[in-house]
């Protein structure tokens, strides 16, 4: 195996059982996105405000016809809102509700709370090693190394 197939592989094993390990269960109910697509759509629109449903897609390197069962998803849930613009009616434009705005919220507040957990388990100097080496991470992310994310 080639080692960048190789790193491939255990970088989607480490994603995958942090992903599974952390699930937030205590936010288990109908409306709550249950898989990264929702969460990710979710975030970006926290980040952006609002944006084009084709935006959203190249931000997120998602298909746009996955892109479009998403936002049905999300908008049944009542987490979103989609719009089009009178001057074109081929765009939609895409924002988060009141109550999607609510769970990014609550998501982050989650978040703090387990990772206070964390410094009271861990400990704070395995925690802040953790926390340095996830800031390498981000900068090399930032260089651009992870260029299929932009």
């Amino acid at each position: 195996m080639a080692k960048e197939d190789e790193n491939l592989a255990l970088a989607y094993e480490f994603f995958k059982e942090i992903y599974e390990e952390c699930n937030v269960s205590n936010f288990q109910n109908k409306s709550m996105p249950k898989n990264m697509g929702e969460i990710s759509v979710l975030g970006a629109l926290d980040a952006k405000g609002s944006c084009t449903s084709g935006e959203l897609s190249t931000t997120l390197n998602i298909k746009t016809a996955r892109m479009a069962a998403i936002l049905k998803a999300l908008e049944e849930k009542g987490h979103i809102i989609r719009k089009h613009p009178k001057d074109d009616k081929r765009v939609t434009e895409v924002s988060l509700t009141e109550a999607g705005k609510k769970i990014c919220q609550d998501s982050i507040r989650c978040i703090i709370l387990r990772i206070a957990r964390a410094y009271e388990v861990i400990g704070k100097d395995e925690m802040n090693q953790f926390k340095t080496t996830l800031l390498k991470l981000c900068k090399l992310a930032q260089k651009g190394e992870t260029s299929c994310l932009n």
